[in-house]
């Protein structure tokens, strides 16, 4: 069984960066991580219930966790 409480605790920009060597961009902050990798630009921002939303600021896409 997947226990999402302890999935929500973890960074999805700290797992961007080490598991996929996603590098921070120019206009990047502390409340919305902007990272670039594989030729998309990820801006990505976590919300009052703990989930995260994410869009590539050069594309259409986006998502939830």
């Amino acid at each position: 069984m997947i226990d999402f409480k302890t999935l929500k605790k973890l960074n999805l920009a700290e797992f961007l960066r080490k598991a996929y060597n996603f590098k921070d961009s120019p206009g990047s902050s502390r409340n919305s991580p902007k990272l670039e990798g594989f030729g998309y630009t990820i801006v990505i921002r976590k919300n009052q219930d703990g989930n995260y939303t994410w869009f590539n600021i050069n594309g259409d896409e986006k998502g939830k966790t």
